[in-house]
């Protein structure tokens, strides 16, 4: 799908990101082996910034594209 025109982060999603950075980062230094839970809290957060943009998008803006192979695979079974 291609959309016209730009995603931008909500107020609440740019300061979740800011305020959770730095707790993971205080998190991972206190407890080594929970760094993952700040990827998850980035990764989480991207994840619904994008669903955000996919929901608040009008249909009338989106354009479907298919993108097919030219050529199908054929096994010649000789």
């Amino acid at each position: 799908m291609t959309v016209k025109g730009s995603l931008y982060p909500t107020r609440l999603a740019v300061i979740a990101m800011g305020a959770g950075l730095p707790l993971s980062l205080i998190l991972s230094l206190a407890f080594p082996s929970f760094w993952i839970i700040g990827v998850v809290w980035i990764l989480g957060l991207l994840a619904l910034i994008l669903l955000d943009g996919f929901l608040a998008t009008p249909l009338d803006k989106m354009e479907p594209e298919i993108k097919a192979a030219r050529q199908l695979f054929h096994r010649y079974a000789g």
